[in-house]
This record gives structure tokens, C-alpha cells and sequence, in this order.
């Protein structure tokens, strides 16, 4: 009856049959990739913005 929709009992969005949801195995792990990638780039350029601060402050306040 919903053979070939996605999520439905044939073909499946990702081709593969037996459903799959609106995005693949494959799509939804590269983009859990992706999304690890940036939480890794996010935290690396806010211990930057944390040295820098601490750096400015002592700075600020004549510390050496």
C-alpha cells in the first residue's frame, strides 16, 4: 500500500527497502560526522577565546 514512500513498506527514501525514514543511514551518520567536526571547532576557538581573554585582563590590569 505505501511501497516506494518514505517510511513506508517497499522502496524507502534511502533505496534500500524496509522503510528508512526521510534520510539514510549514510546521510545521517556523514551529517553526525559533520556535526562532531563542528562541536570540536566550537570548543577549540572558545579555549582560544578563554586564553585571550585571560590574557587581555592581566594586561588590563598590569599583571605580568
Amino acid at each position: 500500500m505505501f511501497a516506494g514512500l518514505p517510511g513506508g513498506g517497499g522502496g524507502g527514501a534511502n533505496g534500500r527497502g524496509g522503510g528508512g525514514g526521510v534520510i539514510g543511514d549514510d546521510a545521517s551518520q556523514t551529517a553526525g560526522n559533520v556535526w562532531s567536526a563542528v562541536k570540536g571547532w566550537a570548543s577549540a576557538a572558545g579555549e582560544k577565546v578563554a586564553e585571550a581573554e585571560a590574557a587581555a585582563w592581566k594586561k588590563f590590569d598590569g599583571k605580568k
